[in-house]
């Protein structure tokens, strides 16, 4: 079989949740699949590293996809023409776009609809581009893996797209985050929170991910426990963060509010230095940080909505994200009472381990060649 990837999303150094879904899953079929050919098309210049196995080829289409009109050049007119010259079997398109032109078998992911809930959220441009083509493309698509179920009954319900197109491959998590020994926390306190503990945001920083309500809790957390204890909030400035920088500036604990825009090297030993690690975004397709955190050991706080109950099964306290009172009261059950901690890393670091890279990938290969017939 020979598979064509769309791999846009693979940027070394920058992978983000698409990338590493792509990464992931890509590769290791290439590993399980020696017989196979795999040609990944890339819309930049692209690390070699990506595709070094010896089934698998990488081919550079431009444009670079940097705008709406560029994704629909890139779907409509590139990859229909690098389809009719190497003729693939099937073509994998993991970041939730496809090829409404070419006629080849393809699989799609679908990572989340948020833009279908929270429209305001995204810049206008890109929401009209959403609001056209995402439905064209769950329609277009010979078959669909969903994250998570959440997001397949997303798909059922807003594009009444029958189930039985639909598949579940979860996200699973890097093997680099995991426990640290007490050192290396107080190195990493030291370096960022002046040895103090902190709750940790890790994300990046935009309306949907409700930053603001954390920044709420914390202040009444503050409030009533009278502790040392900072808010570390990691992650880049997407777009709308002007009440998030009135939120830092005005806040009376300001003091122990950092935001980090980049720890790219420290990221992991950062997460396991936390002492909790809260997730309150207002909606997810999957929320891979509630999975590094629990891998980290961890304790884990996050929104009670859409997909986070899913993956964080029983290993985390789930609150309403709307409300910064519920929040704060979840922080401070977290860090007072040792029993409850000790018991939430177990669970956690039990419950990340059922998420696993390589089903994932062998679901989408099983898909990929059902299609492909």
């Amino acid at each position: 079989m020979k598979v064509l990837i769309n791999a846009r999303m693979l940027q070394k150094g920058i992978l983000e949740g698409i990338g590493t879904y792509t990464k992931e899953t890509a590769i290791r079929m290439a590993e399980q699949h020696p017989e196979d050919e795999f040609v990944f098309v890339f819309d930049r210049a692209f690390d070699p590293e990506f595709v070094a196995l010896p089934n698998c080829s990488g081919v550079k289409v431009g444009p670079p996809t940097r705008h709406p009109i560029l994704w629909k050049y890139w779907f409509e007119r590139r990859i229909p023409r690098l389809i009719n010259t190497i003729k693939p079997d099937v073509f994998y398109s993991p970041d939730g776009y496809c090829s409404l032109k070419s006629k080849i078998p393809t699989v799609m992911v679908s990572h989340d609809l948020a833009f279908e809930h929270f429209d305001d959220h995204n810049k206008a441009g890109h929401l009209d581009f959403y609001r056209t083509y995402s439905p064209q493309y769950h329609k277009r698509a010979d078959a669909i893996i969903a994250v998570s179920r959440a997001t397949k009954n997303d798909i059922i319900s807003k594009y009444n797209i029958g189930q039985h197109k639909i598949h579940l491959g979860y996200n699973a998590v890097n093997t680099a985050f995991k426990p640290i020994d007490d050192s290396l926390k107080t190195a990493i306190k030291n370096k960022y929170v002046s040895g103090s503990d902190f709750i940790l945001y890790l994300g990046a920083i935009h309306p949907r991910k409700n930053t603001l309500a954390l920044i709420k809790a914390f202040e009444t957390y503050k409030d009533s426990s009278k502790a040392t204890t900072s808010l570390v909030l990691a992650g880049r400035k997407a777009w709308k963060t002007d009440s998030f920088d009135k939120a830092l500036r005005s806040s009376p604990y300001k003091e122990s509010i950092i935001h980090l825009a980049g720890v790219k090297d420290d990221i992991y030993a950062l997460m396991a230095a936390a002492s909790v690690f809260v997730y309150p975004s207002l909606f997810e397709g999957f929320g891979i940080p509630i999975l590094e955190a629990m891998s980290a050991g961890v304790p884990v706080i996050c929104s009670n909505r859409s997909s986070m109950p899913e993956v964080a099964g029983e290993a985390a306290i789930s609150v309403d994200p709307t409300d910064p009172q519920e929040m704060a009261t979840a922080i401070q059950w977290v860090m007072d009472d040792q029993n409850q901690r000790e018991s939430m890393i177990e669970k956690g670091i039990k419950r990340a381990k059922t998420f696993d890279w390589d089903d994932t990938a062998k679901t989408i290969y099983s898909v990929l060649r059902t299609v492909s017939l």
